[in-house]
């Protein structure tokens, strides 16, 4: 039986809000801006905030646009300076409470212009600017998905997909876990299906570092296994299944090994995170990008690209559109072909607008690889940023706040705040944020606090 797990790569960038503390903060405030120290401290030391404090800080102030006026005036005159970071955090809350989300993309995207080699400006630039970005394109694809589910609500592909999309939300893995509990209870009956709703909810445990449940979910993974095969009757095998695995087995080989990570500064980039896989290998080239001319290997992965794709076409409210999906996801990521299933995805929802797989896909795929690379751009910037300065602290908590935002980021995001709490250790504030930081990531990824097993040796292992 072939695996249908649906390969969703999102990893939505959630609100993040830099909470950073600076010392001594009011000695660099800009005696130009007549109310920025009312505007940044609101008549406390920013210094002195930590934990549940921070965040009834930012919640009480009531800001307007004149605050956000005076609070770019105060980053561009210290951009460099160690109230930048106090600056930052007070204009994304205040950004946030006034729905202007438009207006701080755009002023980081233009600081970052007139200042490309400040190491403030570019990791700013990566988090408001790509992260809200990244963010909106994929609460759209969830909506495409939501459509999707209300034209069939008990269509099993777009609930599937719903689940799964919703575990990479921030502060919405709980509802995720709500939902694949749903989906075992509903698909019960159906084994083929309960092994799909398993073989995911494995996965998204494992992404998020809940170990424990990956064992547990592995062995029910295994009780439906074998119930599917003491249903198969190879000796008297019925014409459909035949024609299934002539159509769809047979013809199109996977890829026997996916494609390793990109190193980049931090040493770690998004890989595709599948197992071995039998079949031929393939070109690791996307021609779309290096413009190369095509060999005869690059026009065979074409064909087998546009086979499932016509079979997508035939069969898409089909419950074998599953299937189908699922192999050409993993042939398209693995070998550089996103831009083409992003732009496939997309023309056939137009044609098929009232198709809740269609439209589950186009949420999915077209939105969320969207949103993905432009998350992507986000985390280039910051590291960057790290290579014109490795040691600024902004940057450097930044990055391992934001690589917590892409699937498999968590435990490598755990790694880098290890060594920042070991390089910061004489330096009690920058520990307290530290800490703040890792409390809130473990919780948005379903932990009660800070997991005593994330030490260096446990993690090392882990990746």
């Amino acid at each position: 039986m072939f695996l249908k797990t649906f390969t969703i790569f999102l990893l939505l960038y959630s609100s993040i809000f830099i909470f950073c503390k600076v010392s001594h903060a009011n000695e660099h405030i800009p005696k130009e801006s007549k109310c920025l120290n009312e505007t940044i401290h609101n008549g406390e030391n920013i210094d002195n905030l930590t934990g549940e404090r921070i965040k009834k800080f930012h919640a009480n102030k009531e800001f307007t646009k004149e605050h956000l006026r005076e609070l770019e005036k105060g980053m561009r005159l210290e951009l460099d300076g160690a109230s930048f970071q106090a600056l930052f955090s007070r204009y994304v809350t205040a950004c946030m409470q006034l729905k202007e989300h438009k207006r701080g993309k755009e002023f980081f995207l233009t600081l970052a212009g007139g200042n490309q080699t400040s190491p403030h400006a570019l990791t700013a630039k990566g988090i408001i600017t790509y992260g809200w970005r990244a963010e909106r394109v994929m609460r759209n694809g969830l909506k495409k998905i939501d459509k999707a589910i209300s034209l069939d609500k008990k269509a099993f592909f777009p609930r599937l997909c719903r689940a799964t999309y919703l575990s990479y939300l921030p502060e919405e893995f709980m509802a995720a876990i709500k939902e694949f509990s749903i989906l075992i209870e509903t698909e019960r009956d159906n084994p083929s299906n309960l092994y799909d709703v398993y073989s995911n909810l494995a996965r998204i445990y494992g992404e998020h570092g809940h170990y424990d449940m990956v064992v547990y979910i592995n062995e029910k993974l295994q009780e439906v296994q074998n119930q599917i095969n003491k249903k198969i009757d190879y000796t008297h095998a019925d014409e459909t299944s035949l024609d299934k695995n002539k159509n769809y087995n047979e013809i199109i080989q996977l890829p026997a090994r996916p494609v390793p990570a990109r190193k980049t500064i931090a040493g770690w980039r998004l890989a595709y995170p599948w197992g071995q896989m039998a079949g031929r290998l393939y070109p690791i080239m996307n021609n779309t990008n290096t413009k190369k001319g095509t060999s005869a290997k690059d026009r065979h992965l074409n064909e087998h690209l546009a086979i499932l794709e016509r079979n997508m076409k035939r069969k898409i409210d089909d419950a074998i559109f599953g299937d189908i999906y699922t192999r050409y996801t993993l042939l398209v990521w693995q070998y550089g072909e996103t831009k083409r299933a992003i732009n496939f995805f997309e023309v056939l929802a137009k044609r098929h607008s009232q198709s809740p797989n269609a439209l589950a896909a186009l949420g999915t795929v077209t939105y969320g690889w969207r949103g993905q690379m432009v998350l992507q751009e986000g985390l280039d910037c910051i590291e960057r940023a790290i290579e014109l300065n490795g040691d600024n602290f902004f940057s450097k908590i930044s990055h391992a706040t934001f690589i917590a935002y892409f699937p498999n980021g968590f435990v490598k995001s755990m790694y880098e705040f290890s060594i920042l709490r070991q390089t910061e250790e004489d330096s009690p504030q920058r520990l307290n944020l530290i800490k703040y930081r890792i409390n809130h990531i473990c919780t948005q990824h379903g932990h009660d606090g800070i997991l005593t097993e994330y030490v260096e040796p446990v993690i090392k292992h882990r990746l």
